[in-house]
């Protein structure tokens, strides 16, 4: 285990891919277990209305594992998880305070398609990029920041819903998707201006050696 997180600490890419999965777990996911109080407080309903928002939540991520399945080989799914984290943020925004039943069911699947990605394409990124010999140990603090932390936050935001409101809580989960979200694009930004300005050492490297020589 203590190799596992020394090769985790040598590794900053895999630390932000674990550090964005615990943030969306713990401010963002636990929007689930608001669900219930929608269908009965807010849109009236009965167990049924709970049983209909909660498919539509199943059928929106199962819709984004066929499209994340769908993807091409060689697509840069870093790319796809920032995107769709913004397509997160912004179905819990409209949802949030949506009085309109049908649309909000729509705007539940948006944001279920880009919750999909949260935990698909983190879980691929890590499967292939880790070395094999430290593949289960880093799968293993990867399922221990995907499990472990939504109680925590399922706990925090039914704190949070009773002070400030479900609605303004759910809005508040869209934002924080929507800044995670940007967080993301930063950090490919910055990675690919170091690749860039790696390139032209590496193109050197040859030129010099044949000084040397």
């Amino acid at each position: 285990m203590k190799e596992g997180l020394q090769y985790i600490k040598k590794r900053p890419d895999i630390q932000f891919i674990l550090g964005m999965l615990a943030l969306i777990s713990v401010f963002v996911l636990p929007f689930s277990t608001l669900i219930p109080v929608y269908a009965k407080d807010i849109f009236h309903g009965t167990a049924s209305t709970f049983g209909i928002i909660d498919s539509v939540i199943g059928l929106g991520a199962f819709s984004g594992a066929i499209f994340l399945a769908s993807l091409r080989p060689g697509t840069n799914l870093s790319r796809i998880l920032a995107i769709n984290t913004f397509v997160f943020g912004f179905g819990l925004i409209a949802f949030s305070h949506m009085p309109l039943y049908s649309l909000a069911l729509i705007f539940a699947a948006v944001a279920a398609f880009g919750m999909m990605s949260q935990v698909t394409i983190s879980n691929t990124l890590i499967q292939t990029t880790v070395d094999p010999d430290m593949r289960g140990r880093v799968i293993s603090v990867y399922a221990m920041v995907f499990f472990g932390m939504q109680p925590l936050g399922g706990l925090l935001i039914g704190f949070v819903s009773q002070n400030v409101g479900v609605k303004n809580t759910v809005l508040a989960e869209g934002i924080i998707a929507l800044l995670i979200g940007w967080l993301h694009i930063l950090f490919l930004r910055k990675n690919k201006i170091r690749k860039m300005n790696a390139a032209p050492s590496l193109e050197n490297q040859p030129a010099e050696a044949a000084l040397v020589v």
